[in-house]
Parts: structure tokens; sequence; C-alpha cells
């Protein structure tokens, strides 16, 4: 919805308010918060069978890059600090099932991998592996690290009649 005396959202794009989650403590080379948030305009989470009957998960997730910045944690050191966006079903399942936490922290953490290696030269990229094991924590008590989540663009797929979600959702964006 866009507020009186507001632009509209650019084209092939919707504008998104998050609702607040909880926090992750995590760490890669140093602490990093992420909140996770929630939107009902990202797709839910989708189970599938692979072709040699494994159980396969589609987890969609945005984490804009207008949402990174540097919070202070209770020392005082700056942290960056990213949102994690995902549906609420899926916020509820993480809370009931470690895995699906896991796999929300691992597809951030991917995310935040990306970024930071486009910083560095190709030739030095094998000095920052990325772990498949990433080390965190939930921090209890803690929706949302200082103040209030922030709206961002979601890019819309371009979708072909009779495609995408019934209730407006989108897979992967930001």
């Amino acid at each position: 919805k866009v507020e009186e005396g507001q632009e509209p959202p650019p084209e092939g794009q919707i504008l998104v308010q998050p609702e607040k989650g909880y926090l992750i403590k995590a760490f890669y080379f140093g602490k990093i918060f992420f909140n996770v948030v929630t939107s009902e305009k990202i797709q839910e989470a989708t189970q599938s069978v692979g072709h040699q009957g494994e159980r396969l998960l589609y987890m969609p997730a945005s984490l804009p890059n207008s949402s990174k910045r540097f919070e202070k944690d209770k020392s005082g050191s700056i942290v960056p600090t990213w949102d994690v966006v995902v549906h609420p079903k899926t916020l509820k399942n993480m809370k009931e099932e470690k895995n699906c936490e896991i796999s929300i922290v691992q597809i951030a953490l991917h995310h935040v991998h990306r970024q930071a290696m486009e910083q560095v030269s190709p030739a030095d990229r094998s000095e920052y592996p990325e772990s498949s094991a990433p080390e965190y924590r939930v921090v209890r008590g803690c929706s949302y690290k200082s103040g209030e989540p922030r709206a961002f663009y979601l890019s819309v797929p371009k979708q072909k009649e009779g495609r995408g979600g019934k209730d407006g959702s989108f897979g992967l964006g930001g």
C-alpha cells in the first residue's frame, strides 16, 4: 500500500513492510546479526520429493541489500546487521523445527558471503571459505535489533497468465 505523498514502487516491484520476528546472532569472520522478519508477500515454503525419494524443501527468503546496516552490541562494538524476510509460516516452522532454523541461517550467511566476496579479489577468495555449519544462536527476548523493520522493494517476477501465488505472494527477490 502506498501512503499519501509517498512515491509508488518502481515498475516490476512491490513495497514490503515486514513485521518483527526474532534476532539471530551469528559468526562469520566476526559477529553479525540477522533480524528474522516476516511478510505475507514472501512465498510460503514448499516440500517435494526428489528423484531418489529424498525430501526437498524450497524455502523462499529475501535479504534486501538495502537492509544492511551497522548496530551496536551490548559491549558497544559496531556489528553488521541484516534483515532476513520470510513468510510468517516459515518463522513458525523455524521456532518448531531446528532444521528449518538452520536452513534460514545458512541462506542468510550464503547471501552475506556472496556480498563479502564481491569486495575480495578473485585470487584471494579461497582464503574465505563459506561455512556449511554456521555458528549462531537465537537472542531470546529480542524480536528486532534497534527500532522497527525497514520497508523495502521486492522484485516481482514476470509471470505468465494464471501463474504465481494465488495470494499475491512471490518467491526470492530483493
